[in-house]
């Protein structure tokens, strides 16, 4: 610092100082030479130009002021003094930046998460231009469209510069080097890149070449973070061979490192034109079927196009594909059609910012949510810091007089002021920023819990300095100007006596009472907050699931992926099934197609014979496939009628089913659904399924839905690709994990197991978004409890304190410690109750903004509000 001031005072001295001289003598020299051309004598004409000039010092004094080195100096001295005063109380700085550092950690870690899902535009060429398309029909919205609209949209529009279209990221099996592992794969037009306008880090992008069907070896491209984590960065990546859903790939190119794909949070590890999809899924018409929705379309808007421009354009491509459609669609088919694309209308909305996405939904809100409790813990930490910076003003009352007394300017010494709140900012900002970097890794590991295929870039750039910074400076105004404005009012005579400085203390205490006040007030919400979202998770785990969750574990797996066809999967599962059977722990095993609670799975079209549905009523329902010692394994008990036997999952046998009770009230009343028949699809003649059971409601999707409509059809080892054994274990089934993954090594070494996990760690996984809510915000509202204690005990202790002597009179005159000890805490739980009292008003006006995250609790419940009232009045 001292060759800093050194050079700052040569620079002052050589350069200010004579630009100074030179002037006054110019412009006095100017003036005499006028007075001596008026007649005065050389004498007289000189003392009259300096007379006019007056205080020569004053002037020079004025214009250094203005001068920017010298503001520079003088920052720096306010620095230096500032360091010297917070080194004298490292009490009050220790306590001011752990504040400080809590509260901006916070903010910076939920805006940093926030900005991921909502606020970041894609890292692509002019992301301003892009548009995303999705359809309004009578009954929802839908951003699928099939490839026939996608090449009508293409093909004859004005008003886009590019189309492309993708199928979302699914888990897909890939083996590298005889290594079988689950990869997040994505099927995109050949134009994806190009339209988008991104190159490739290592190697090319797609051609349309590359999107058409040929003999030639299939092409993909892999991330940049799968490069990194799967093949450790090789620079011999292009033309290495990966095999994905028993089809060999050649690698042609990396992409860049800041792309994550469209749609937010669904990161494709290898993207794949769409002429591959037939090898891969085996499924050859899905491009062709006009009533497959399945794609999703973004454009690029040509130059000088507006939205509303391209909107009428499209809507006219569009009519004329449901119109074409409907013309081919069989009688039956076009019944349905008319009923769900009835005066539907495509929408043009903006993708800059990507893609709609299920993450987006999932977290979008809550993230909303906890940032307006990060900011309310944010002016509690400030209230509290100002509460602190009142009494250090109090007591340097005497100092701050005597600078005024002296000649000191009041903006000069609000300045001052100023600068140590600002370093206490920066001092905290510095610490926040640190411990929102390790906040970071905790959200992105919590929510990495949620769903694996779960990716958010969520990482600390200039975008997020700059917020840091941001709230830095926020605080110091919040915390910072009330005690310098505060302290520099003084009366300097009064301040001086004895009597002024009581007057400065009474006048402290007040401002302090009033402060803890708002910090109780802004306090109880968050508390309140907290509660609702725990007692929400706490309902949820104690739902019923329908059958028993104790001692399960589910194992997923696809033998078709990994190149078994139909006749050498089913005596492979055979074979895994027996091996898993014959482990000591394993009570019982089915399996299924799918897991419960894992959101998998598909609703099927109904037709029921003897019912005729309501109109726009939705004949849907859930289908499991599932083995015969499927429900004794869960312990989901029949109804009414029987089970599956094994001869109902043989070839060529009478297709059965069982259905769920609400399926039942649904579709048979009060009737017996044992022995009626149903069908897939539309027409009367596909009614070909015995009902021959009924079984009891079950939890399927998502624990927050009410039981769904479910019909259970016998599973055909190796009708279909993927199998999930369910495994009810004799005990804890945490030690069952490597003895079957064992077995499944055993059997084929680079089989991917796309799942295996136990149901406690499933259920944690479908209430991932409630658990992380739950415990930020109950964390929050314990530091924002602790704060507005400190707040509390401070205020309270300095006004004691500050009547010691009236106390020892009370005392002295016969008062007894209880009546003393009453006298404070009725001055301490009435300020707590005012600030209870705003604060509850707060949270019943705020919280119905939650409802519709809450389960089995009102945001008005009084167990709450009254347990975080006496939780506040405890502490206090």
């Amino acid at each position: 610092m001292s060759w800093m001031n050194r050079l700052l005072g040569s620079l002052r001295k050589s350069g200010l100082e004579e630009q100074l001289d030179d002037e006054l003598r110019f412009h006095i020299e100017m003036r005499t030479q006028e007075f001596v051309a008026a007649g005065m004598t050389a004498e007289e004409a000189r003392q009259q130009a300096a007379r006019l000039f007056g205080n020569q010092l004053l002037l020079k004094e004025s214009t250094r002021e203005m001068d920017t080195v010298a503001w520079l100096e003088t920052l720096l001295q306010d620095l230096r003094y500032a360091l010297r005063m917070l080194r004298r109380s490292p009490g009050f700085v220790v306590a001011a930046v752990l504040s400080l550092a809590l509260a901006i950690g916070a903010n910076t870690a939920i805006f940093s998460a926030l900005d991921a899902v909502l606020l970041r535009t894609l890292p692509v060429e002019k992301p301003g231009e892009l548009v995303r398309f999705s359809q309004a029909l009578p009954t929802q919205e839908m951003s699928e469209f099939t490839y026939p609209m996608f090449e009508k949209f293409r093909d004859h529009n004005r008003s886009f510069a590019g189309l492309i279209a993708y199928l979302g990221a699914r888990p897909f099996s890939v083996v590298i080097g005889g290594q079988g592992e689950i990869a997040n794969t994505e099927f995109i037009s050949a134009n994806y890149y190009s339209v988008l306008g991104l190159k490739a880090l290592v190697g090319r992008t797609f051609t349309p070449q590359d999107d058409r069907i040929s003999d030639n070896p299939p092409v993909a491209m892999i991330s940049f973070a799968y490069w990194q984590r799967r093949f450790s960065g090789d620079a011999m990546i292009l033309g290495r061979q990966v095999s994905i859903h028993g089809v060999p790939f050649t690698v042609i190119g990396v992409t860049p490192p800041r792309f994550f794909g469209i749609t937010v949070g669904s990161y494709p590890d290898i993207t794949l034109p769409f002429a591959t999809w037939e090898r891969v899924a085996g499924r050859p018409d899905d491009f062709q079927n006009r009533y497959g929705y399945f794609l999703q379309i973004v454009a690029r808007l040509k130059p000088g196009v507006s939205v509303t421009q391209a909107r009428a354009e499209a809507q006219v491509l569009y009519d004329q594909e449901l119109a074409d459609s409907l013309k081919a669609a069989s009688q039956s088919l076009r019944g349905y059609m008319q009923k769900e694309t009835g005066n539907a209308r495509l929408m043009v909305l903006s993708a800059g910012g990507g893609a709609e996405s299920g993450v987006r939904g999932l977290f979008s809100y809550p993230l909303k949510i906890l940032m307006v409790m990060v900011g309310l813990l944010l002016l509690i930490a400030c209230a509290n810091l100002a509460n602190l910076l009142l009494s250090r003003a109090t007591a340097r009352g005497h100092e701050i007089a005597i600078r005024l007394a002296i000649g000191a300017s009041r903006p000069r010494l609000v300045r001052q002021l100023l600068t140590e709140s600002l370093l206490l900012s920066a001092i905290g900002a510095a610490a926040g920023l640190l411990l929102a970097i390790w906040g970071i890794q905790l959200l992105v590991t919590m929510i990495s819990k949620i769903e694996e295929t779960i990716v958010l870039p969520i990482s600390v750039d200039g975008r997020i300095l700059a917020f840091t910074a941001g709230v830095a400076v926020v605080a110091t105004i919040l915390f910072g100007l009330l005690p310098a404005l505060r302290a520099t009012r003084l009366d300097v005579s009064r301040s001086l006596k004895p009597a002024g400085l009581r007057s400065a203390i009474r006048s402290q205490i007040t401002w302090g009472k009033v402060l803890v006040i708002s910090q109780v007030a802004l306090s109880l919400p968050l508390l309140v907050g907290a509660g609702l979202f725990a007692g929400s998770l706490r309902n949820l785990y104690r739902l019923d699931l329908g059958f028993n969750r104790d001692n399960l574990m589910f194992v997923s797996l696809d033998a078709g992926s990994a190149g078994y066809k139909p006749e050498k999967a089913a005596p492979f599962y055979r074979e895994l099934l027996t091996r898993m059977s014959a482990l000591p722990a394993v009570k019982s095993i089915a399996y299924a197609d799918r897991r419960p609670l894992s959101s998998e799975g598909f609703h099927q079209l109904i037709s029921v014979d003897g019912y005729h549905p309501r109109p726009n009523e939705q004949m849907a329902a859930g289908i499991s496939y599932v083995s015969p010692s499927y429900f004794q394994t869960l312990q989901m008990p029949i109804i009414r009628g029987r089970s599956f036997e094994r001869l109902d999952t043989d070839k060529g046998a009478p297709q059965v089913a069982l259905i769920s009770q609400s399926t039942a009230r649904a579709w048979f009343a009060v009737q017996n659904p044992v022995g009626r028949r149903l069908g897939f699809g539309f027409t009367d003649s596909a009614r070909d399924i015995e009902v021959i059971g009924v079984v009891r409601d079950s939890k399927y999707n998502h624990l927050r839905e009410p039981a769904p409509l479910m019909i259970y059809v016998p599973y055909r080892l190796g009708a279909a690709g993927g199998i999930t054994v369910i495994i009810r274990a004799g005990g804890s089934p945490e030690g069952l994990i490597e003895q079957v993954r064992r077995e499944i090594r055993a059997l084929d070494p680079a089989l991917p197991i796309t799942h295996l996990t136990t149901m406690a760690v499933q259920l944690e996984e479908s209430l991932g978004r409630e658990r992380l809510i739950a415990s930020l915000s109950s964390f929050f509202s314990l530091v924002a409890l602790l704060l507005a204690s400190i707040g509390l005990y401070g205020v309270m202790a300095y006004a004691v304190a500050r009547r010691t002597s009236e106390i020892g009179i009370r005392m002295a005159l016969g008062a007894e410690h209880r009546s003393i000890l009453r006298m404070v805490m009725r001055e301490t739980l009435l300020l707590v109750i005012i600030g209870a009292a705003i604060g509850i008003s707060a949270a019943l006006a705020s919280t119905r903004l939650v409802s519709s995250m809450l389960f089995g609790l009102e945001p008005t419940d009084p167990m709450t509000l009254a347990t975080a009232t006496g939780v506040m009045l405890a502490v206090a």
